[in-house]
């Protein structure tokens, strides 16, 4: 996930985001599966996404722009359902966070403590810490992601 300091972040990219992060390191795609799945996912699951997701993210300091929804967002619930319906509605949304070097490390210290372990030694030799090292989070979330796709893949051919 790479996005721009200087460029805002919407709720849909957010959102696939951390949808693709299922998919990063997936064997079947680009072979049997849809290429826009992930796009597909956000756009029929974004009501359910948003109430999975938008409590955590307000935990972790992140918040989503109110300054022309206000009445919208206000009623949740509505909201939500207009997420559901329009995926223009989520490009309208602007999320709101600390993407310097110290969001970045708050957000790595909110991942779980195997995770982090994970990527910690991997970053040794690299020359700069692992929240700083998209790359790093990208190949080694893929591992994990790879591996259990086998496993499935596996599991599929097998029965």
């Amino acid at each position: 996930w790479k996005f721009p300091e200087e460029r805002p972040v919407d709720l849909f990219s957010l959102l696939s985001a951390l949808a693709q992060l299922s998919y990063g390191g997936d064997v079947r795609v680009g072979i049997a599966e849809n290429p826009n799945k992930v796009s597909n996912i956000v756009r029929a699951q974004a009501a359910e996404l948003c109430e999975i997701y938008l409590p955590i993210a307000s935990e972790f300091g992140v918040a989503i722009d109110r300054s022309a929804t206000d009445s919208i967002l206000d009623s949740l619930p509505f909201w939500l359902s207009e997420l559901w319906q329009h995926r223009s509605a989520l490009e309208e949304r602007t999320v709101l966070f600390d993407r310097g070097a110290a969001g970045r490390e708050l957000l790595f210290r909110r991942l779980p403590e195997a995770l982090q372990g994970r990527l910690e030694a991997a970053s040794k030799g690299r020359g700069k810490p692992p929240w700083e090292d998209p790359e790093l989070f990208q190949s080694t979330l893929g591992a994990i992601v790879r591996r259990s796709s086998l496993v499935q893949s596996a599991k599929g051919v097998l029965t």
